[in-house]
């Protein structure tokens, strides 16, 4: 697991840069939040998380009817990374609880987008 996300966080720059991406990436930051889509449909969708700012989070990814598929806290400067089945959600959520946010959709094939 460690290797996998060295491995992400090696590449998140190459990631970052481009439009599209095979996972998932969300970056918080002051008063924002971006998001590079993951490009297409696979077997899993990809997230990787990175807290770009300086208070730790609670977050969480859930589904259309509010199931937390995944809960975990993220330090400041730091960044996490998931493979969760498309067989356990229709629509994937993505929010923090602390301090709170509001929900944001991760939709496949969309380009970057950001939210304040």
């Amino acid at each position: 697991m460690k290797i996998v996300l060295l491995y992400c966080l090696i590449n998140l720059g190459v990631f970052a840069n481009s439009s599209f991406s095979d996972s998932f990436i969300i970056t918080i930051k002051e008063g924002k939040t971006v998001v590079v889509a993951q490009e297409k449909k696979n077997k899993f969708a990809s997230v990787i998380i990175k807290n770009d700012t300086f208070e730790k989070m609670i977050c969480v990814l859930s589904n259309e009817s509010e199931k937390m598929l995944e809960s975990f806290s993220l330090k400041p400067g730091h960044s996490s990374s998931f493979q969760i089945s498309y067989k356990s959600f229709k629509k994937l959520f993505f929010y923090t609880l602390s301090p709170p946010s509001q929900k944001l959709p991760l939709k496949v094939g969309k380009k970057s987008y950001e939210i304040p």
